[in-house]
């Protein structure tokens, strides 16, 4: 390590808790400053990755489809998106697609459509689907990306379903996890 010499200036800020002057060569420099960037850029991408989780789309259908019905319509949105993802609730009638590319809702909806399926006008968010399931109907499971949220809120309203319809039982595990 390079030592002042009498009559240099010392600077201060660059003497660590032993009192020697710190000193850093050019190439420790360029590897701590090329570490730094690299960081930057690799927390950027992911932040990038995050904010692109796939989108949910919900429709409903006019009437509770069948088992036919239900391959025809998986079959269908594989052909449009083959990462696709889909979803029914437990009665039937609330149809998810769990999008796995940037297409529009409205192809997913076409793809619906074309394997026999009537479904409503417009789409369901969360937010109406929660509301739907607070009528009279059997509670529905749905998922939004927070599995263990989506597993506690569907078990809540089992729970509730089951207290005021003791006639009707239903199981607090839902179908897909059985």
């Amino acid at each position: 390590m390079p030592m002042a010499v009498a009559g240099d200036a010392l600077d201060r800020s660059l003497l660590n808790p032993l009192g020697t002057q710190a000193y850093i060569s050019p190439k420790h420099h360029f590897q701590m400053t090329r570490r730094f960037l690299m960081l930057s850029v690799l927390a950027a991408f992911a932040g990038a990755v995050s904010a692109q989780s796939a989108p949910f789309y919900f429709y409903q259908a006019e009437e509770a489809i069948n088992r036919s019905q239900l391959k025809l319509m998986i079959s269908a949105v594989m052909d449009v998106d083959p990462q696709a993802d889909v979803f029914h609730s437990d009665d039937m009638t609330i149809i998810q697609v769990k999008a796995a590319s940037n297409l529009p809702a409205e192809t997913y909806r076409e793809a619906l459509v074309n394997a026999g399926v009537r479904l409503r006008a417009g789409m369901l968010s969360p937010e109406q689907v929660h509301a739907a399931n607070a009528v009279e109907a059997p509670p529905i499971f749905i998922a939004t990306g927070d599995a263990a949220g989506d597993l506690a809120r569907y078990q809540q309203a089992v729970q509730a379903w089951n207290a005021n319809h003791p006639d009707n039982q239903l199981s607090p595990t839902p179908v897909h996890l059985r």
